[in-house]
């Protein structure tokens, strides 16, 4: 007994030890991270309107995450045999284990963490002319990376551990008569011990399937949203455009699927021999919580969504246009006769006709000078060069669009276009604009289908999984307080 205690200890000696030294190295390569992104961030702003470029420091913060958890991981696995060992072992077994844990659930964290940042800026941080490589190494190989990185810590930290071998003494009882000259003993069965049997907990096939159920209750909800933040950034590039709530909606159905699918396999993993309680039970946790999150972030979207579908029937529509130029090469900007060199044209507008086409011409000649097409949330802004084509005269420049319940708006602006390519302003203003009252649009099929469905549909969404879940979590049967421990 005492040459197993002292051996334990050397064990979790070791684990400490590796667990600590794997925290160091992961420090180590965290401050060289932040210095590379400091060097990176400063060349970036000594040349502006650069491509984006592959961040080398991400994946030194990638490699810290890393280098943490595998230490912890292989200190907990060291120290598991011997937390399930009937034997008594050193004292420090468990608060090193204890540690290793908490490491591992620290490095889960980080990674998860990670990866939602990741996303989010993706999203609303990039560079407008990053390229794809550069895309690919910023964005999608480190959110593949750190989901790897969560599963394999969860799945081999918790669910798949190694565990001592369980010994079994069988007896086996038979009711042979006693040989004639022996002296049978009154009320005593004959009875033959079997020498102690080693039996692996890993080896038969019921623990393994309660192991493997168990795992894709951890992995299946984790892959799933990995999977839908993947496909929101592709669309994302794919539009350049802020996404849509049907894309959302897309998103959230497929992780409220991969939630309710690791409920299904955490409830069947209940009562399965050859792992702990605890870990089934941290799956079913693991899934309740994710539910939890997922009705709350669903149900308020939807709430956002649905006023914001509801306040767009109130609109005042207004539409303006300008020109402008280098403050430089320009001259008396705030009276009659301002000449601008290098002119430019601006034009911008709100509450328009979606997919319209808001276009400015220059009268006489109706020639076409700029071009848009109002986006989907009725917003438009375009800005350009005066086009070299005009020649040298008075204009006027139109700009017409369609209010978003048809009404037309038009502005319209005097220059003159002179030799140089300037255009000097009859008028004092280099700016006109219109605007209508406000008013209230009619409740149509389009704007039922188009933008209340899709808040309704989130909210759906949040309650079918809460639905579902709650009937998978207590399934129809008595209570059984033993195999179900948690709500």
């Amino acid at each position: 007994m005492g040459t197993f205690i002292a051996a334990s200890r050397r064990t979790a000696t070791h684990a400490l030890s590796l667990i600590m030294g794997m925290a160091a190295v992961a420090w180590v390569l965290f401050i060289v991270g932040r210095y590379i992104g400091l060097v990176s961030s400063a060349d970036s702003m000594l040349g502006s309107g650069q491509p984006e470029k592959v961040r080398i420091a991400d994946y030194f913060i990638l490699a810290a995450i890393v280098v943490l958890g595998l230490g912890a991981l292989s200190a907990k696995r060291k120290l598991a045999p011997l937390r399930d060992s009937s034997q008594p072992c050193s004292s420090l077994v468990k608060p090193v284990s204890l540690l290793s844990s908490l490491t591992l659930i620290v490095s889960v964290a980080l990674a998860a963490t990670t990866v939602f940042s990741t996303f989010i800026g993706g999203l609303y941080g990039g560079s407008e002319e990053a390229i794809l490589l550069a895309r690919m190494m910023n964005l999608y190989v480190p959110i593949v990376l750190y989901t790897a990185l969560v599963l394999a810590l969860i799945l081999a930290g918790f669910v798949f551990l190694p565990s001592s071998p369980i010994v079994q003494t069988h007896t086996v009882e038979t009711s042979q008569e006693p040989i004639a000259g022996d002296r049978a003993m009154p009320d005593e069965s004959l009875s033959t011990q079997v020498p102690p049997v080693l039996v692996d907990t890993m080896s038969t096939r019921e623990p393994r399937s309660g192991r493997r159920l168990t795992g894709l209750a951890y992995a299946t909800p984790i892959i799933s949203v990995a999977f839908a933040l993947i496909l929101g950034l592709i669309v994302y590039d794919l539009t350049r455009t802020a996404l849509h709530v049907w894309i959302w909606v897309a998103i959230f159905a497929i992780v409220g699927a991969g939630i309710f699918t690791g409920a299904y396999f955490a409830d069947r993993s209940r009562g399965s021999h050859g792992i702990s309680a605890p870990v089934v039970a941290g799956a079913r946790n693991l899934n309740f919580v994710l539910t939890v999150i997922f009705a709350i972030v669903v149900t308020s979207m939807s709430l956002g969504y649905g006023s914001s579908a509801v306040s767009e029937l109130q609109i005042s529509p207004s539409l303006s246009f300008s020109v402008y130029g280098a403050s430089e090469k320009s001259e008396n900007l705030d009276g009659e006769g301002a000449t601008i060199d290098e002119p430019q044209i601006s034009l911008w507008g709100y509450d328009l006709k979606r997919g319209s086409e808001v276009v400015v011409i220059a009268d006489p000649g109706s020639e076409e000078i700029l071009k848009v097409r109002v986006s989907s949330d009725r917003w438009v802004s375009a800005e350009q060069l005066l086009p070299e084509t005009l020649v040298p005269a008075e204009y006027v420049f139109i700009a017409r669009a369609e209010a978003a319940d048809g009404v037309s708006l038009e502005i319209s602006l005097p220059v003159i276009v002179k030799e140089n390519g300037g255009i000097e302003l009859p008028s004092t203003d280099s700016v006109n604009s219109q605007s209508e009252k406000s008013r209230l649009l009619p409740v149509t099929a389009s704007w039922l289908l188009g933008d209340l469905l899709p808040a309704g549909v989130l909210l759906a969404l949040g309650i079918g999984l809460v639905f579902g879940t709650i009937f998978v979590r207590h399934p129809e049967g008595p209570v059984d307080t033993l195999r179900h421990p948690n709500p």
